[in-house]
């Protein structure tokens, strides 16, 4: 019998027709239906032996199987027929092939070849009046050409390229695969350029790419094998934006065999879009007629989609039952974290889910509704917690002799060259003082260039006009450091019992601060500026220390903003313009930024070079001493004041601490926040000398009270050589009450 394809056996034919199928290769035949989005589905799938046995797929219709006369006719029919076999193509140019082939143009051609290089199959695009289809054309050993593909399963396209990298980007149709390997070759400059503008291009060039062709409906036509048979140990699958291309993504992994994660697109992408198609327009902003990428990174759209488990057969009794296991490549995916009793993704650490909630993200991906078990009874090393630490790229880390997780991810914005000037304009009309603007951006170039230094000193910015752009700067600083490295909390949030808000950032933006007079902010400010480790304190949960990374970066609008003592070097406080920017200027700088600023500002940074250096202190500025002078509590002025008076006097002055306190209280008519410590220290630093210091106990037992004693220069002189009991009474001699040093009434005493 003269054979060509299964339409060419009459009884064969016969059948197909009755049912509604056509063959789709030398011995399968199938039912379509059209779908969702322009796709087609297998309903049945009908294959045959060279014998001329049938079997039909699924079996849920019997209309659909062979009468008992047409598998006889089939099978008598079958057993005349010298079955050819599918071979490779040697020239794709061979003028016996199909004329609609040698016609076509080279963009509606695709070759399919093996990872040798050797061509399997051919496929022809069509373009008419019901929209786009896929013709197959495949070699075979009687010599002849056929419309129809070489086997029961279909090749990737684009295998000739899969030992250049151990990643894989799947993506959906011959013609993506295509578009983007080309881009990733780079052969021509035309392609460089096209990989350069490519929103993602930085990620794809580390990615061999193929092509599954068999459409989202029916994923299980395709040869998956080659992709194990390689070595690709990360398979990246980019869907197409619709519900097809999503719901076929678990067949997929569980057939890769290897780590996997989806690109999916939003909403913003138009339906059925993939990465052939042009990024929509609303992700790009054009400066100076340059577009600048604003849209969501490559990591954003990316998340896990590994097949997890097998099942495999094991006896029991007498009986076999099917048990569920562990992929090899999904044993060290998940890591259990001891103290938070939580399964971390340790690709993207950022996903931690307790034990309920991974079984239900993974039960697409599975064969168990209980995976967390299998994932607890897998060890991978003892992981006791959490850190955040910028310094290292790496995941396991060891931090103060604890094995941790490394939760830091670095900002997502893409640095791009550009013209700078709006940015060093905005900076300069908000800092009008050229030295302290230059410390100023030295301070956020380092922020972003150079995550692994961490800044011992936090710029205080304080104008009492608003509206001079503060608070816009914060919003940049913040983009740069990433908005999951930042946060933003009030003073109260900072000044209460629990710190969450500093835990994982790098940015701790204070938009509006105001502590007057209290010491209470300052004091604790100054060590989560500089030390290195803080303490965590979370609503019902246990502190714990953790690695500290915060910058700060503060506002107010008033020069009272926070007392800062007069020796801190942890405090830059620049002079800060009390003029506001036109309307039109803000409105063209936010356009700006808006419009691929944020990418420009992180190439100024990458490029600035002279950084803040580990350990280096604030500057001084005027505006620092303007601060310290305008927040001096009540308090302050009145030791001010008396230690001014007692510092200079001819004759030998003790003042006895307690008795200050009281004359403070009484004659300010409000209560001393000070500790003794800080008001002892006040003192030291006008000029006296505290008591200890001559080698006396700490405090004093003076008319029933232990108070602490506080000399001037005479009084040292007069009491020099004295031993412990002579010196101590001497000094009680020289004892002064406040408001007779100041001439006051007594009645404020």
């Amino acid at each position: 019998m003269q054979f060509e394809n299964l339409e060419s056996i009459p009884s064969v034919k016969k059948y197909l027709d009755r049912i509604g199928a056509e063959s789709r290769s030398l011995l399968v035949a199938v039912i379509k239906e059209e779908g969702s989005a322009g796709y087609w589905r297998d309903t049945h799938v009908i294959k045959f032996t060279k014998e001329g046995d049938i079997t039909v797929t699924p079996e849920n219709n019997p209309l659909i199987n062979p009468t008992g006369e047409e598998a006889t006719l089939i099978k008598n029919e079958f057993g005349g027929i010298q079955w050819p076999e599918a071979v490779f193509i040697e020239d794709v140019n061979d003028k016996s092939l199909p004329s609609m082939w040698l016609n076509a143009t080279d963009e509606n051609k695709f070759v399919y070849r093996d990872e040798n290089k050797n061509v399997v199959m051919l496929q022809l695009r069509i373009d008419d009046r019901k929209g786009k289809k896929y013709v197959p054309i495949s070699k075979w050993s009687d010599g002849k050409y056929r419309f129809a593909e070489p086997g029961e399963k279909l090749p990737l396209f684009g295998l000739e390229h899969i030992k250049k990298s151990p990643y894989v980007l799947i993506v959906e149709g011959a013609k993506t695969a295509r578009f983007v390997q080309w881009m990733i070759d780079g052969e021509t400059a035309e392609a460089r350029q096209a990989l350069e503008n490519h929103p993602w291009g930085d990620k794809l060039k580390a990615f061999t790419v193929v092509g599954w062709a068999s459409g989202a409906l029916s994923p299980a036509r395709t040869d998956w094998s080659a992709i194990k048979n390689n070595g690709i140990v990360k398979a990246y699958v980019a869907l197409d934006n619709d519900e097809p291309g999503r719901a076929a993504l678990p067949q997929i992994a569980k057939a890769l065999r290897c780590v996997t994660h989806a690109i999916e697109f939003s909403q913003e992408w138009p339906a059925s879009a993939d990465l052939f198609d042009p990024f929509p327009p609303v992700f790009f902003k054009e400066i100076d007629s340059r577009k600048y990428y604003i849209g969501p990174s490559f990591d954003d759209c990316t998340y896990p989609a590994t097949y997890m488990t097998d099942l495999i057969v094991v006896p029991d009794g007498k009986k076999e039952k099917t048990v569920p296991v562990l992929r090899s490549h999904a044993k060290n995916l998940y890591q259990w974290v001891e103290e938070t009793g939580s399964f971390c993704y340790l690709d993207m650490p950022h996903l931690s889910y307790s034990a309920e909630t991974i079984d239900n993200v993974l039960r697409p991906f599975s064969d168990t509704r209980k995976v967390s078990e299998l994932i607890l009874q897998n060890f991978n090393g003892r992981i006791t917690s959490f850190d955040y630490s910028p310094a290292t790229k790496k995941r396991r880390i060891i931090v103060n002799g604890k094995a941790v997780i490394n939760l830091y991810n670095p900002s997502s914005i893409k640095p791009q060259y550009g013209d700078p000037k709006p940015w060093l304009e905005f900076v300069e009309q908000l800092i009008p003082k050229q030295e302290e603007r230059e410390h100023l951006l030295r301070w956020v170039a380092t922020l972003y260039a150079h995550p692994e230094i961490r800044m011992i000193w936090s710029p205080l910015l304080i104008s009492t006009q608003t509206g001079t752009g503060k608070s816009t700067l914060g919003q940049i600083v913040a983009e740069l450091a990433g908005r999951h490295n930042a946060s933003f909390p009030s003073e109260q949030v900072i000044a209460g019992e629990f710190n969450s808000w500093i835990a994982q950032k790098r940015l701790v933006v204070v938009n509006e601060i105001y502590q007057g007079q209290s010491w209470k902010m300052f004091t604790k400010l100054k060590d989560l500026i500089s030390e290195p480790l803080i303490t965590l304190r979370k609503m019902h949960r246990d502190p714990i220390d953790i690695s500290n990374w915060a910058h700060f970066l503060m506002f107010s609008n008033s020069l009272a903003a926070l007392r800062i003592d007069a020796q801190d070097r942890r405090i830059f406080a620049p002079t800060v313009t009390e003029e506001r920017w036109p309307d039109d200027k803000w409105h063209e700088f936010h356009n700006w930024l808006s419009s691929g600023g944020y990418s420009i500002i992180a190439q100024w940074c990458l490029d600035y070079g002279d950084y803040v250096k580990r350990g280096e202190r604030a500057p001084e500025t005027e505006r620092k001493y303007e601060i310290i002078e305008a927040s001096q509590s009540k308090a302050h002025q009145r030791i001010e004041e008396l230690s001014g008076m007692v510092r200079d006097d001819k004759n030998p002055i003790v003042l006895s601490l307690t008795h200050v306190i009281e004359w403070i209280e009484q004659s300010t008519k409000s209560k001393v926040y000070e500790t003794p410590l800080q008001i002892r220290k006040l003192f030291g630093e006008s000029g006296l000398v505290d008591a200890k210091d001559l080698g006396l106990k700490s405090r004093i037992s003076y008319k029933s009270h232990l108070t602490y004693f506080l000399l001037n220069k005479k009084a040292v002189e007069m009491t020099s050589g004295l031993c412990d009991k002579e010196l101590t009474n001497k000094l009680k001699e020289f004892v002064k009450q406040p408001n007779q040093i100041l001439n006051e009434d007594e009645s404020v005493v």
